[in-house]
């Protein structure tokens, strides 16, 4: 208890970082390749991705967002650009790419090639970057995100770099790819040899200091974390039906604290972006989701429910933002933390049959000593965002909730509890729930 009470104090004592040291980031560049760095002599990457509560994130010490997509439709990307300008805000600007071969889309499988119609492909960019211009806002042009690293994508990748750096000669071009394979990166060598800086995403503290070490010792060049934040779902152990168990708060606080330890201290790291500063319904919300709707669905559902108006809350991850960029969290409130989440057996599973009732016992706790409200909803990530099946269901003081079990059996339901203090912070996190088949043969197992 006494070495937790430690860690918890040091992270919350934690300094904003230093700025890069300018001569080791680019000694194994041209005069050329330098000249293009000259903006991290006092400048380092605070980022999030994502594009929206900007000035919250501003708030919160970001200097800096990385986008997924340019659009030059109703000025979108240009619009954007010019907010986070006006906000002292640096954008990575990036271009959505497909992977070579079989992509899967919203329809179907689909195939795409980068050997065919390559020049006009090439001037469809060229508009792009032309359009966009050297737009004081770009930090950074970002191409593709996380594109399988086949030759034909990276062949193609070298020459939209070098397309930009034709129209820009000082702009910054980068790729971003999954954790750092040594052989990756020298696949990334070989084929697009013009490109300045490769984006690096991977989840957990593990994962991000093994990038770290790789890219310091193969690429040997800028870098930077393009995504990255506590545990994924497949770092976690699993129920016997395949759902994944998640951390609670405290532990993913350390997590994210822990990687940006390692980031801050690599020779060569330009800085990162975290994922995602928004409520991100992918699988389940209470993942990588730094701002929460206490709807499950997002913000636009809560609108439904007596839950409106209360996106965007502040999680507990979102406040080590602040805590590394400003060394302190604005404002008074603290998000309150989930200290345990158990079905009422104590268990962090339950398989259940079609109309149990249930029981869910949420312990929480709270720096401001707020009251705070409990409330669940189950929830179906069969189709890979998070679909509300039942809810909300409101605890009472003691933070129990009960409801019944759906009535359609299924192993991908899971119960998303969260904790507001009713002052703009929460917590969530989630419970595995199988819902059995009705029979006997069933309820034996």
């Amino acid at each position: 208890m006494l070495r937790t009470a430690l860690l918890l104090l040091a992270l919350a004592l934690a300094t904003p970082a230093a700025a890069l040291d300018l001569e080791r980031l680019v000694e194994n560049l041209s005069p050329e390749q330098r000249a293009r760095y000259a903006v991290f002599e006092d400048f380092t990457i605070h980022g999030i991705c994502g594009s929206k509560e900007l000035e919250l994130a501003r708030d919160f010490g970001v200097n800096t967002i990385r986008n997924y997509t340019i659009k030059l439709e109703n000025n979108e990307t240009k619009n954007l650009l010019d907010r986070a300008h006006a906000l002292g805000l640096k954008v990575i600007v990036s271009e959505w790419m497909p992977h070579q071969g079989e992509n899967k889309g919203e329809h179907g499988p689909w195939n795409f090639d980068y050997t065919k119609n390559v020049e006009q492909r090439l001037a469809a960019f060229e508009e792009k970057v032309i359009a966009l211009g050297d737009h004081p806002a770009i930090l950074m042009w970002g191409l593709g995100n996380e594109v399988h690293l086949d030759p034909e994508y990276l062949v193609y990748v070298n020459k939209l770099s070098e397309l930009i750096h034709r129209h820009q000669p000082l702009a910054i071009t980068s790729l971003t790819m999954i954790n750092a394979k040594p052989e990756h990166i020298e696949r990334i060598k070989q084929h697009a040899p013009d490109l300045d800086v490769i984006g690096v995403q991977s989840y957990s503290p593990g994962a991000v200091r093994g990038g770290i070490r790789n890219m310091e010792e193969h690429w040997q060049k800028p870098y930077y974390y393009s995504e990255f934040n506590g545990k994924g779902p497949w770092n976690f152990n699993k129920t016997d039906w395949g759902q994944a168990h998640e951390d609670l708060s405290n532990a993913r606080v350390a997590d994210i604290h822990r990687s940006y330890d390692d980031i801050e201290a690599a020779p060569r790291c330009l800085g990162s972006t975290i994922f995602v500063w928004g409520h991100f319904n992918m699988n389940r919300p209470s993942y990588f989701s730094l701002l929460l709707s206490p709807h499950p669905e997002g913000p636009a559902a809560e609108q439904d429910t007596d839950l409106a108006g209360s996106y965007p809350l502040i999680t507990p991850n979102a406040e080590v933002l602040a805590e590394r960029f400003l060394g302190e969290v604005p404002g008074s409130n603290r998000a309150p933390r989930i200290t345990a989440l158990t079905f009422h057996n104590n268990q962090r599973a339950l398989s259940a049959a079609p109309g149990e009732p249930i029981g869910v016992v949420v312990e929480a706790t709270d720096a401001n000593r707020d009251t705070l409200r409990t409330v669940a909803w189950v929830i179906d990530n069969r189709a890979g965002r998070a679909r509300a099946v039942a809810g909300p269901f409101e605890g009472d003081r003691r933070g129990r909730i009960r409801f019944d079990a759906p009535a359609e059996p299924s192993d991908r339901y899971l119960v998303i509890a969260y904790v507001l203090d009713d002052q703009g912070g929460a917590a969530a996190s989630t419970l595995p729930l199988q819902v059995r088949p009705a029979g006997p043969s069933a309820r034996a197992r």
